[in-house]
């Protein structure tokens, strides 16, 4: 994922979208020609939503062993 992905993406936004989606087919009452361009569309959206925060997991994790190698020096 490229670092500017990390500033542009909403998460919260593609979450919520996510969840709209889980619960439209939660209700069961979705036309069947429209559940699967949805369902590949929330497919995309957890893609993108793990995508995301394994980026940001990776940034703290590097930050945690910048900081811990910065308390060693001193």
């Amino acid at each position: 994922m490229p670092k500017q992905h990390l500033q542009e993406f909403d998460f919260s936004h593609a979450y919520h979208e996510l969840e709209g989606l889980v619960a439209e087919f939660e209700k069961g009452d979705i036309e069947i020609n429209q559940a699967l361009p949805k369902f590949e569309h929330g497919v995309k959206l957890a893609q993108e939503l793990k995508k995301y925060l394994k980026t940001v997991e990776n940034k703290v994790e590097k930050i945690i062993q910048e900081n811990d190698n910065n308390n060693g020096e001193e």
